[in-house]
């Protein structure tokens, strides 16, 4: 297999032939071979893509809830990616086939009630899951906005309460630190977004970069109501995937 690799622009096209819009197509490589071999070697990843295409269609072909049968959905998508690979590439991708078959027997095994060490956190950490800090940074957004247009501290709680009372499902702590209240919870939050506390990673930096460039203030209630009631419904939707998560 040839090292080089160019540009194929017979290939602009996903695997059931219908053209792509030029702002998300897809540039598949084709090695540089001569003669019949190049236009043998796209007629198989031509086959090789729609078999991929067919593998996925199956394993997703119905939205679920249950986690046991998601992971037996990804089990099925991972290997169809590894034999991807093995037909495109089989001595240059076969590390990385390797690496989706281990993925899938891993689901496997967890499924079967087998603990693997891979998906074992690195270090204990009793937190939440992202998904819902990430609802939490949304419902924070939300209150921040409502401030920025003139509610109180205490009356910005109370909208996203009385608007939205399902995002309690978002107070999960335990013990004497629980807030027993989705107003004093949302208060809390963004205390600890805006004093850096809060202990999920990739929830922390989100809040930075989207409170730099945040405006200072919304002058507008209307304005400021507006863009707290998108940003709860986020919050509300983020929330709901999180507790019901679906393969949709």
């Amino acid at each position: 297999m040839a090292a080089r690799y160019l540009i194929n622009p017979e290939l602009l096209r996903p695997y059931n032939g219908v053209p792509l819009h030029s702002h998300i197509r897809r540039y598949y490589l084709l090695p540089e071979l001569d003669g019949g071999a190049s236009k043998q070697y796209a007629i198989n990843l031509q086959r090789a893509f729609g078999s991929l295409g067919s593998k996925l269609k199956h394993a997703y072909r119905e939205p679920v809830h249950d986690i046991a049968i998601m992971r037996k959905q990804d089990e099925e998508a991972l290997l169809a990616f590894a034999n991807f690979l093995d037909q495109i590439e089989p001595d240059g991708l076969r590390h990385a086939a390797d690496r989706f078959a281990m993925f899938a027997q891993s689901l496997r095994d967890i499924n079967n009630g087998i603990r693997r060490q891979y998906f074992l956190p690195t270090a204990p950490n009793r937190g939440d899951q992202t998904e819902i800090w990430i609802a939490r940074l949304q419902a924070v957004r939300g209150y921040n906005a409502l401030r920025r247009s003139g509610y109180s501290r205490q009356k910005a709680a109370e909208f996203v309460a009385e608007q939205y009372p399902d995002l309690k499902g978002l107070i999960t702590e335990t013990g004497p630190r629980r807030s027993k209240t989705l107003e004093a919870a949302i208060v809390s939050w963004a205390r600890d977004f805006s004093r850096e506390e809060v202990k999920n990673p990739v929830a922390k930096a989100l809040y930075k970069r989207k409170a730099s460039v945040a405006p200072t203030d919304n002058n507008d209630q209307r304005e400021g109501e507006a863009e707290a009631h998108r940003l709860l419904q986020d919050a509300l939707r983020l929330l709901q995937d999180a507790l019901h998560p679906s393969a949709e």
